[in-house]
């Protein structure tokens, strides 16, 4: 089984340096990724969440799913599963940004842009939820289309925040923060 993930994530990464890569793509692909660096986004929304009354209590419920997911990925699961990067296995993979130095598994960009879209998207969907999620999912493979994780690894922090966000969502929420119109 793990060698079958393996061949999809390598056989996935490949065709998309072959068939998607653009030079129009690339540049979008890149400001996606850098918006993600460090979660500054995801810490930057939550701020923005907290300022305003209105929102405070969905930027509290979104900074704590940034905190546990941060905290999953980067101090428990990459050390745990220690998966190398694409790029030190594929030696036919361009990477299209710097070249990071932790751990693959899972995407620490992707599960930060999961972790608040989540929440967003289950106490407010309309609003701010929908766009949310499609810069998620954009941050997600811009990732993969950057040749610095496997679409596992993606898919695992997709998960991840989605979980995390729908749990809190559910448990500490309530139903309405902000009308869902």
């Amino acid at each position: 089984m793990l060698s079958f993930i393996q061949h999809f994530d390598e056989f996935t990464l490949l065709w998309i340096q072959e068939n998607i890569r653009t030079s129009w793509l690339t540049p979008i692909m890149q400001l996606c990724s850098l918006l993600l660096n460090k979660g500054l986004l995801s810490i930057l929304t939550c701020i923005i969440l907290l300022f305003f009354k209105k929102t405070r209590s969905i930027g509290y419920l979104s900074s704590l799913s940034l905190a546990i997911c941060s905290t999953l990925t980067n101090l428990l699961l990459k050390p745990y599963f220690a998966r190398t990067r694409p790029y030190h296995l594929l030696n036919t993979l361009v990477t299209l940004t710097h070249q990071p130095r932790d751990y693959s598994f899972p995407s620490g960009h992707t599960t930060a842009a999961f972790a608040v879209a989540s929440i967003l998207f289950f106490c407010c969907p309309k609003q701010y939820g929908i766009p949310a999620l499609i810069f998620a999912i954009l941050v997600g493979f811009s990732r993969i289309y950057l040749g610095v994780h496997f679409p596992t690894d993606v898919i695992a922090g997709a998960f991840l925040g989605l979980f995390v966000g729908y749990w809190l969502s559910k448990t500490l929420g309530r139903k309405s923060y902000i009308s869902k119109s």
